[in-house]
């Protein structure tokens, strides 16, 4: 039994250098090897979805965004502000316009217009987080 133990000590080390040696011996064939592989080049990202054209797509929905009755006059708008960073970025532009109310008077009122994908999503009443306060306004269309 001891010329058993004697093997198994001499032989186990020998035994575990070799594994050792094989281990690294197949890293530097995976080196050796990398360059013939074929590589898959990574899928670029999108690219970022550009302004839209937002004062022509607005002129074109008015009569959508507002009730037939509202007789909207002088419509403002602010700058289109990305609010979203994804490739399908979401924007918003601030509008400001005069509309008559039920009782028939007139009145001045601030809406946000959310835009994605070059269409109009959302419109509803802008409020303090939209920041529409602190945007400059052209006009909408001459006149």
């Amino acid at each position: 039994m001891r010329h058993g133990g004697f093997f198994y000590q001499v032989k186990l080390p020998i035994v575990g250098m070799a594994l050792a040696l094989a281990a690294c011996s197949m890293g530097s064939l995976t080196d050796t090897i990398s360059p013939l592989l074929p590589h898959h080049a990574e899928t670029p990202p999108p690219a970022p979805e550009p302004e839209p054209a937002y004062r022509q797509l607005i002129a074109d929905h008015m009569g959508e965004l507002f009730a037939a009755n509202a007789e909207v006059r002088h419509a403002r708008l602010s700058n289109a502000r990305k609010i979203d960073s994804s490739a399908s970025a979401i924007w918003q532009v601030c509008l400001k316009a005069e509309m008559k109310v039920s009782d028939g008077s007139t009145v001045t009122r601030t809406y946000v217009v959310l835009i994605q994908r070059g269409q109009i999503g959302d419109r509803r009443s802008a409020n303090s987080s939209d920041k529409c306060d602190e945007e400059k306004y052209e006009p909408l269309s001459p006149g």
